[in-house]
């Protein structure tokens, strides 16, 4: 929704400051950090445990590989392509999360990473179909809302599906 109508929201919601372009960018921003949304909830997820696994040795060398791969990444980025490569950058920062699920197991890391990826797929998938095909025949903010309509009905319809494979995995475990 952003990325379709970002300045005419931000616009009304900030202030006309940050309509038009500003709005735009600022838009395109929240969808260039959505990769940082995703690669923050596996590191959320997984730093406990490793603190339940014992396997706080590996902290201090996965924080020293981070910043020599984040901090030249982000500046390279930043380079490259301005404030969305530093956004990009970002979203590549958390996904040291990956040497801490490889530090749980690796069997961890290929469930995950096999996880996550279904669902940015199914999540974007159902992005693309709702704002994408009404913004080809529609005004922007009558595209994204009507995006928002069906995105919500995408979501209502396959909430049960995730929840019935929870349940199925949580009587798994009794």
């Amino acid at each position: 929704m952003f990325a379709l109508v970002g300045g005419r929201i931000t616009g009304v919601v900030l202030g006309n400051a940050y309509g038009g372009g500003v709005g735009r960018q600022l838009g395109h921003l929240v969808v260039y950090l959505a990769l940082w949304m995703l690669a923050w909830v596996g590191f959320a997820v997984t730093f406990p445990l490793v603190f339940v696994a014992d396997k706080r040795w590996t902290l201090l060398p996965l924080a020293v590989l981070g910043f020599g791969i984040c901090i030249p990444l982000g500046l390279g980025l930043r380079a490259l392509w301005g404030q969305p490569g530093l956004a990009i950058a970002v979203g590549l920062s958390p996904s040291s999360s990956g040497g801490l699920m490889a530090t749980i197991g690796w069997r961890t890391l290929a469930i995950a990473a096999d996880g996550l990826a279904r669902l940015a797929l199914a999540v974007g998938a159902a992005t693309a179909f709702a704002f994408g095909a009404p913004s080809l025949a529609l005004s922007p903010v009558a595209a994204a809302l009507l995006g928002l309509a069906v995105y919500a009905l995408i979501v209502v319809a396959l909430r049960p599906l995730g929840l019935s494979a929870a349940w199925a995995y949580v009587r798994g475990l009794n």
